[in-house]
């Protein structure tokens, strides 16, 4: 998969979000009204998308220009681009962050349950990525360097 098929697909993923996002704005305002467990399952899908472009977009287009530049082994500049931390943190809170936006707009709770079901999830995206951000730290572990 080349790096032009990755990006036309994310930037297909973005668009879709945005659709997504406009479209149940004009459901809410048009049908429903402010119900509590909709305008906080918006609230999380701005969210991912803030966190996606300032903290992962930021991040990947640096890796982005760094690939055409790159032949052969990857550099130690690159490597730690790739793994760093913030990527991940940034992935497994809107990971945790999207299921929140589902489990909301699926089971329609009070403000209260709306709001509770995303602070676990935000609990849930930190946690996760907890053993993502201690594993980046170790030295990764090259094939036939075993003792």
């Amino acid at each position: 998969m080349s790096v032009y098929s990755i990006s036309l697909f994310l930037h297909i993923l973005g668009a879709l979000g945005l659709t997504i996002l406009v479209t149940g704005i004009h459901m809410t305002a048009t049908r429903w009204g402010p119900q509590g467990w909709i305008v906080v399952g918006l609230a999380g899908m701005v969210v991912i998308a803030v966190l996606g472009g300032a903290v992962s977009g930021r991040r990947a287009g640096a890796i982005a220009r760094a690939l055409p530049a790159e032949d052969g082994p990857i550099s130690t500049a690159l490597r730690q681009r790739l793994h760093d931390p913030a990527l991940r943190l940034s992935l497994w809170l809107r990971t945790a962050l999207f299921l929140g936006v589902v489990f909301v707009m699926t089971t329609e709770p009070s403000t209260v349950g709306a709001l509770a079901a995303m602070v676990m999830a935000v609990v849930l995206g930190l946690a996760a990525a907890i053993p993502a951000r201690s594993s980046a730290r170790r030295p990764a572990r090259v094939a036939g360097s075993e003792r």
